[in-house]
């Protein structure tokens, strides 16, 4: 069973408003990323490519993938919190949002564009810490992969097999692969302990309250 992790110290009202605050701040992420332009993260592979068939904005494929996603795991037993639904719908919003306002530079890839996309997973690092910290429910893909664990594959297989399988299609459909797919698989998880460190030593967060054996639940891709 997965340990407890470190949670936002307050109330409701700021924990919620810490929630609402790091699901903008992941669309913002998720923005950084995809203007680097050097391959997106397994999940925004399918969005990208979703995108691109549809017609629809980069955000709202992603609300409607996270939408789909979250009614897979309701099927299967896996109930959703507020936050869940909050994630379904912020993230993608947000990243249209800052799409319009041009809040990150246009790369064509190269170092800068290398550069850019690590910057744009530490930011998404940062805030999965915080909503994942607020404790108002896991993420749609997260969900999903609970729902996954609870019929008996460990969390590792059920977290790589829903990454594998988003990345897969969406590369079948024309989604763009490369480095920055590979530095996002490898590099959000290191992100998020590294966020949950920090927070940790600010004082925003209430350090775990168990240092046993089990790892911490992981965060599947994107949102």
């Amino acid at each position: 069973m997965a340990r407890s992790h470190p949670t936002l110290r307050g109330g409701t009202g700021t924990r919620f408003a810490l929630l609402i605050a790091a699901l903008l701040l992941y669309g913002w992420g998720e923005l950084l990323t995809v203007r680097a332009d050097v391959g997106l993260g397994p999940w925004d592979v399918l969005h990208q490519a979703i995108s691109d068939h549809t017609g629809w904005s980069f955000g709202t494929a992603v609300v409607v993938v996270s939408f789909s996603v979250l009614i897979l795991a309701a099927a299967l037993g896996e109930r959703p919190g507020i936050g869940t639904l909050m994630n379904a719908l912020i993230v993608g919003a947000a990243f249209d949002l800052f799409d319009r306002l041009n809040l990150a530079p246009h790369l064509d890839g190269g170092v800068a564009g290398v550069a850019l996309d690590i910057v744009g997973i530490a930011v998404i690092g940062l805030a999965s810490a915080l909503y994942i910290g607020a404790n108002f429910g896991a993420g749609p893909r997260d969900s999903l992969m609970l729902a996954i664990v609870h019929r008996g594959p460990r969390i590792s297989v059920a977290s790589w097999a829903i990454m594998i399988g988003a990345l897969s299609l969406g590369f079948a459909l024309g989604g763009p692969v490369g480095i920055g797919t590979v530095l996002f698989a490898l590099g959000l998880g290191p992100c998020i302990e590294g966020a949950y460190y920090l927070l940790v030593r600010a004082g925003v967060t209430r350090p775990q309250p168990s240092q046993a054996s089990s790892p911490l639940t992981p965060v599947v891709g994107a949102t």
